[in-house]
């Protein structure tokens, strides 16, 4: 199956907002999301994605980056 056309331009901001959905929808999580405070977070991983992670050292985390984006939306009180 292919991606709808223009996935590669709107996957960061459609990934952010499952994100924020899924941690407003559980506020344990959301908890412990905030509570890494201004930590880097990074989406080590070993399939070998360097699009939304980062493998053997290499990659664009952007999985990361959004849940960075996330955890500073959670801790001004945004909601989704």
């Amino acid at each position: 199956m292919m991606p709808r056309k223009g996935w590669e331009e709107v996957r960061i901001g459609v990934m952010e907002e499952v994100q924020m959905a899924k941690f407003s929808q559980h506020p344990e999580l959301a908890e412990k999301l905030v509570a890494t405070g201004d930590a880097e977070l990074t989406y080590n991983n070993e399939c070998g994605d360097t699009y939304w992670g980062v493998f053997n050292g290499e990659g664009e985390n952007n999985l990361g980056k959004v849940l960075m984006r996330v955890r500073s939306r959670l801790a001004e009180g945004q909601a989704a």
